[in-house]
């Protein structure tokens, strides 16, 4: 009788400490976590003036807002030199007839509004 006693008791500790571990694995952030999260914010759009094209950044501009490369200030006339090599976009009002400097906009990355 005392041998089933302590089998019994071994196997309930033995099972609240299984169920003590799962539930405190899932509630433990991981790596996937941390990942899914970065995903998740970069799916978000950029407004006007924010930048794209890098990690932890959206990756697309919002709606009615177009992506513009270049050198910040233009290109002092010369619109065949290439855009520097960062990959990176700011998002602008590109085509509501405003030249916006502000945000990036030149004759070079927005033809349509700065001529």
């Amino acid at each position: 009788m005392n041998k089933k006693i302590i089998i019994f008791s071994l196997v309930s500790i033995i099972l609240v400490a299984m169920v003590a571990v799962f539930i405190i694995s899932k509630n433990k952030p991981t790596k996937n976590n941390d990942f899914l999260n970065n995903v998740q914010s970069s799916l978000q759009c950029a407004k006007e003036g924010e930048t794209i094209g890098a990690s932890g950044m959206p990756i697309s501009c919002c709606s009615g807002l177009k992506a513009i490369g270049g050198w910040p200030g233009g290109y002092d006339g010369d619109c065949t030199l290439p855009p520097p090599p960062t990959g990176l976009g700011i998002c602008a009002k590109c085509g509501d007839s405003k030249c916006d400097i502000n945000n990036g906009e030149n004759k070079c990355n927005c033809k349509e509004d700065c001529k």
